[in-house]
């Protein structure tokens, strides 16, 4: 399934893409965790996003 996401580049132009998803991983420990996606986008450029997660203090 092929979705949206749209990137600014440095100029101030945004444009957007079609990218499918192609992994996903998770670090660390119960206590903090990071979540990490690799998608790839319809011009080829590959990308992994993390997301860090922390538990309640």
């Amino acid at each position: 399934m092929q979705k949206k996401i749209t990137i600014k580049e440095i100029s101030g132009n945004t444009v957007q893409h079609t990218f499918i998803q192609t992994g996903m991983g998770h670090q660390g420990s119960t206590e903090r965790t990071i979540d990490n996606y690799t998608i790839l986008l319809n011009n080829g450029a590959k990308y992994q996003i993390y997301f860090p997660k922390m538990t309640k203090l």
